[in-house]
């Protein structure tokens, strides 16, 4: 997708060409008046247009006061920033929260498969899933009350594969992830970034 397009009005904050909006009412699931409320909240956490991961850490750390955001973040980061350019932009933001917010069961449960994907080979490894559940406990300060957060990390993931790993091969495919998420929808809860 192209950059977005802006044009500046009087008060030097940048808006939306009516053409980037109508692209974007396109590939997501939201109406133009949503991604302009969705655009001016962007801005407002990231005036110039574009979050680093310093930044991207820096506002997890901000709404995470009690935790320690910043493996987690640096997860979601490499999730958010699809064109790997080390920016999140507004069509990286968009592009997430439309998923997240709007998007089918089987557009959600891939997002999450590609947060837990560190390496990108197309596997979850229980290093990985591991790593990840790791990074929720220090996010979270195991404060959610779940019988998930109950266990350990290794508890968990334990759990999982013991669920999803259908050929034993201590790996899960985007397949494997797909079935065993359909067949217990609850793990949404467990797996998700939105659920915190």
């Amino acid at each position: 997708m192209q950059q977005p397009h802006y044009i500046m009005f009087h008060s030097r904050k940048p808006q939306l060409s009516a053409g980037t909006i109508a692209q974007l009412v396109k590939i997501t699931h939201f109406n133009e008046a949503e991604i302009q409320q969705h655009y001016q909240t962007f801005l407002n956490d990231c005036p110039s247009g574009k979050a680093d991961k310093a930044y991207f850490i820096q506002l997890h750390r901000s709404m995470y006061p009690s935790g320690d955001p910043d493996e987690f973040a640096e997860y979601l980061f490499a999730v958010f920033d699809r064109n790997r350019d080390g920016f999140i932009d507004f069509n990286d933001h968009i592009s997430v929260l439309s998923t997240m917010m709007k998007g089918s069961f089987e557009d959600k449960y891939k997002w999450i498969f590609y947060m837990y994907d560190i390496d990108k080979d197309g596997f979850i490894t229980y290093a990985e899933m591991s790593r990840i559940f790791i990074a929720i406990d220090k996010l979270t300060c195991r404060v959610i009350k779940s019988s998930w957060i109950q266990e350990s990390p290794e508890m968990r993931v334990n759990r999982m594969f013991a669920k999803m790993d259908r050929n034993k091969d201590n790996k899960l495919s985007l397949d494997e992830f797909l079935a065993g998420c359909r067949s217990d929808p609850a793990m949404l809860a467990t797996l998700s970034p939105s659920s915190f």
